[in-house]
């Protein structure tokens, strides 16, 4: 029995192998909105023991939907959405939601962070600082690169390792790219950040971001 989430995976067998094994494929459908808001009524009468407002559930199943369709994930939002309204000594409402999404999603972009070298973690803080300060989402590795060279206290990497590094943090799922056509010049390419730039500037490093970034846009 092989289970994969890529559903056009071949699974790498050797072609004698697949030949011989006479396999039966069976696609499960991620969760609708309904049967996801199903599961959390669920587990919520039995984690709480008594009824959670609608509203609430369904804004935490229609981000679950929106987002991964992952229903231990949504379960996981209204755990955390609980945490925080029982902080507050509040009944969990649709802003605990919010709020829980966000401290998930940080949560999750310090731990890749954390992960990173000091070069890697310094082109995130420089794309994040031109995302948010120039309110563009998509910006050429050489701009990126220039910038680099202009916040780093030590010895910069050159430009082809830099590039490397650029790519590499693609795979940490941080960042996407783009390879756009310049005409005559050839193509380039141009990154992004897929998070909230201003999540991934606080846990780099508030102070300075706070100080360099947000106070200069204010």
């Amino acid at each position: 029995v092989t289970i994969s989430n890529d559903v056009l995976s071949d699974y790498d067998l050797d072609d004698r192998i697949r030949s011989r094994i006479g396999n039966s494929e069976i696609f499960f459908k991620p969760y609708s909105k309904e049967e996801m808001l199903q599961i959390l009524r669920q587990r919520a009468e039995e984690a709480f023991g008594k009824k959670i407002d609608d509203k609430v559930l369904e804004q935490c199943a229609r981000v679950s939907f929106l987002e991964h369709g992952d229903a231990r994930r949504a379960v996981d939002l209204l755990r955390v959405s609980a945490e925080i309204a029982a902080k507050e000594k509040k009944e969990i409402t649709v802003d605990h939601i919010k709020a829980a999404s966000k401290q998930i999603q940080k949560d999750r972009v310090e731990e890749v962070i954390s992960s990173l070298s000091y070069h890697s973690r310094l082109i995130c803080l420089v794309l994040a600082s031109k995302m948010f300060g120039l309110d563009e989402k998509w910006h050429s590795t050489m701009s990126i690169f220039e910038k680099y060279k202009e916040y780093i206290q030590s010895e910069p990497v050159g430009y082809r390792r830099f590039s490397e590094l650029l790519k590499d943090l693609e795979n940490t799922g941080l960042i996407i790219s783009d390879t756009r056509s310049k005409g005559q010049k050839g193509y380039s390419s141009e990154f992004q950040l897929v998070v909230d730039p201003r999540i991934v500037g606080e846990i780099i490093n508030k102070k300075w971001w706070d100080t360099h970034v947000v106070k200069i846009k204010k």
